[in-house]
């Protein structure tokens, strides 16, 4: 209901289950009325047609407006996903491989084999240059669009992201299919698009910073 008059916390709640519930996405991303804050935290799950839309909400703001709202953003994700020690460790040992020049895409898969999810999302951010929350959401959520867009927009190439994929899903599904939809799933996005959503969210990462 577009007339309907909706409070901040009536929004949180609703952009919250559109993290995994499509059928709320659009609804949300198109209402002239949701924060754009809330908007930014569907950025990396949402459709391409829809991720334009929101990308052309926050394209007409003022800089100084669009800053707040990312920091806005991340402040939220923080809260919701309270830093463990899982978490320091993860960021200590990937330093240290980012120092000694071994945090790279083989070095990201074997944390994934490995079942080290943590380690990768903090190795995965450092190299594509999102933040924590972003990376965690793309190898989490049910949909494999967001580390796609991740992955293009960051230039990581095609068979490591088919990679990262299969190992995300863990699937016992026929890997020669699985792996050619996944290539062609990259192959669709344009580098355009996908460095526009990935903009977003690196100013989300610096205005938190």
């Amino acid at each position: 209901n577009e007339g309907a008059k909706l409070s901040r916390s009536t929004f949180e709640t609703v952009a919250q289950r559109a993290e995994a519930n499509p059928e709320l996405q659009a609804p949300l991303a198109k209402r002239e009325d949701t924060p754009i804050d809330l908007l930014n935290d569907l950025m990396s799950v949402v459709e391409t047609n829809l991720r334009e839309t929101i990308t052309r909400r926050f394209e007409g703001l003022d800089p100084e407006v669009v800053e707040a709202a990312l920091a806005a953003s991340k402040k939220r994700l923080q809260a919701r996903l309270e830093e463990d020690q899982d978490i320091v460790k993860a960021r200590n040992m990937i330093i240290r491989k980012k120092m000694r020049g071994q945090l790279n895409g083989s070095f990201l898969a074997s944390l994934l084999r490995d079942k080290q999810r943590t380690a990768f999302c903090v190795g995965f951010a450092k190299l594509s240059g999102v933040d924590y929350f972003a990376a965690r959401r793309a190898l989490e959520h049910p949909s494999v669009d967001g580390l796609a867009l991740i992955c293009k927009a960051a230039r990581i190439e095609k068979p490591l992201f088919v990679t990262l994929a299969v190992l995300r899903e863990d699937t016992k599904a026929d890997p020669f299919t699985g792996s050619r939809k996944l290539g062609e799933l990259y192959d669709a996005l344009t580098e355009e698009a996908a460095g526009r959503a990935l903009r977003f969210m690196r100013m989300r990462r610096d205005a938190a910073a």
